[in-house]
């Protein structure tokens, strides 16, 4: 703090904050740098009074309004290293990952810290620059636990999200409460899908288990012994993993695929009526890439979350509610009725490693690229499995724009009332 008075302690409070289905927890110690060389009348009450604003107005989530009061106490003290820090806080909860990566790289500037660091983790995981992230961990980290305080935990907690995870699902099948296909069961498996998912599954206790392709589809065929309930154990290592440098290779003007233009207009279970053609229209950007951001941000303002709400996409856009397979069929057919190649897909969550849960997200072809997974949601096109809960996101399969029937043949949701069990450890990065 050269060239500075001592910190004036303001205030000491615990903050928890929510955004985009992760949290930040941190103690805050506000440490008000006052510039020595500053002559302006009352100033420093005023930079204070400007600072409690914005704390008052973060915890009441009204981020723009926080934003605009540590601006202004920033220009009164610019040199404060703890308000750049705030300031990116306030970013992140806005989206605004890249502006919060600049804040938190002045904050550094000012003093080198833990906590600098820590907020430069966090927004690069936000901006999916991964190894930057991984950086500002490895920089603290070498501050030491004791300069870092109770950053360090915060550090671990960023750190595991970019560590890759090994899974263990076992699901036991009772073959009487399943359709049988030439004496068969067909189950749908994960799928290895590079970069984010490896997958392997195999049978215990069945008299033989193949794995067969529908297209790019992926299941199995079972056979029974006789009645006996077997098991379905299933290996993943799943690594989080963003898609900046493949997005890079984006040709708005090459041609789709023959196989990928069924995804293109109405199919089973995605209806594409005059509503959602005219939503569509409005929401069309220059290209693909922009049209689905615009997609994505109008869910993010109108759409609201609902474990009970259902229907057709007429019924789910009027009400603006739906579960996440709703929604999902909702963007699908949003984007299809603009012109971009969209398809709803079925994972597997892990929900606090207690309870195995099924989630809906949507995959795009991004032309020169291949398909990416994205969350309505979520405006970024990354793979995570920390989008809604501290867990996993497990991509078992999409639903065929074509051959419903066949895909009816195949078993959804494990047909079996005991429970799935799961593991899961981390593994060294």
């Amino acid at each position: 703090m050269t060239a500075h008075s001592p910190a004036h302690i303001m205030t000491y409070m615990n903050t928890t904050h929510s955004i985009g289905g992760w949290f930040y927890s941190t103690v805050v110690i506000l440490g008000c740098v006052w510039p020595t060389n500053a002559q302006t009348p009352g100033g420093k009450k005023e930079y204070e009074r400007l600072v409690k604003q914005s704390l008052e107005q973060a915890q009441k989530k009204q981020f723009t309004e926080a934003e605009t009061s540590i601006r202004a106490a920033l220009k009164i003290s610019p040199a404060d290293e703890w308000a750049w820090r705030h300031l990116s806080f306030l970013q992140r909860h806005q989206h605004k990952f890249s502006d919060a990566l600049e804040s938190a790289q002045l904050a550094l500037k000012r003093r080198k810290s833990c906590w600098a660091y820590l907020e430069i983790a966090e927004a690069a995981f936000g901006a999916l620059d991964y190894p930057l992230a991984r950086k500002s961990i490895a920089d603290a980290k070498k501050l030491g636990e004791k300069a870092c305080g109770d950053a360090w935990k915060l550090l671990d907690q960023v750190r595991e999200r970019l560590a890759p995870r090994e899974y263990v699902l076992t699901d036991r099948v009772d073959p009487k409460k399943c359709k049988l296909h030439d004496g068969k069961i067909r189950l749908w498996i994960a799928q290895s899908i590079p970069p984010y998912q490896t997958a392997k599954s195999k049978a215990v206790g069945a008299r033989s288990f193949t794995v067969k392709s529908h297209g790019d589809l992926q299941y199995v065929e079972v056979e029974p012994n006789g009645d006996q309930p077997f098991e379905i154990v299933t290996t993943f290592v799943v690594t989080p993993a963003a898609f900046q440098k493949e997005l890079k290779s984006f040709q708005p003007a090459e041609s789709l695929p023959a196989e990928v233009k069924q995804f293109l207009g109405p199919s089973p279970q995605i209806d594409i009526g005059d509503e959602v053609k005219a939503l569509a229209e409005k929401l069309k950007g220059k290209d693909d890439l922009e049209t689905v951001g615009n997609i994505c941000a109008w869910f993010r303002k109108h759409m609201k979350y609902d474990d009970n709400a259902g229907g057709d996409t007429a019924k789910i856009l009027q009400s603006c509610r739906g579960h996440c397979d709703a929604i999902c069929r909702l963007c699908t057919a949003l984007g299809r009725a603009a012109g971009v190649a969209v398809r709803p897909v079925r994972m597997n969550w892990g929900y606090l490693e207690k309870e195995v849960v099924y989630h809906s997200l949507c995959e795009m072809w991004v032309r020169g690229v291949g398909w990416i997974p994205f969350d309505p949601f979520n405006e970024s096109l990354s793979v995570w499995p920390n989008l809604r809960w501290p867990n996993v996101a497990l991509r078992l399969h999409y639903y065929p724009a074509q051959d419903w029937d066949f895909a009816q043949w195949v078993e959804l949701v494990r047909p079996d009332t005991k429970p799935p069990t799961y593991t899961t450890r981390l593994l060294a990065e």
